[in-house]
């Protein structure tokens, strides 16, 4: 390969780089935020009535749910 090609092939290996790593750094972002969201709803839980606990298991469901689905995001290589 010729020197100019190399560069290029560089480049775009390093862009590549980036863009996952760009990726890799949001989504642990989005599962800081909804591990946030998560524990809120555990504590809002500790002063809801008993009555409450079928909405709030819902919720908690579908928090469990995206959080694994953001997981699975994270670790799967792109």
């Amino acid at each position: 390969l010729a020197a100019g090609s190399q560069a290029l092939i560089r480049l775009k290996n390093d862009q590549l780089r980036e863009d996952a790593k760009a990726k890799y750094e949001e989504t642990i972002a989005n599962l800081q935020v909804k591990r946030e969201e998560a524990a809120a709803a555990l504590e809002n839980l500790k002063n809801e009535s008993g009555e409450a606990w079928s909405s709030m298991k819902s919720r908690m469901d579908q928090m469990m749910n995206d959080l694994e689905k953001s997981f699975d995001e994270a670790s799967s290589p792109s």
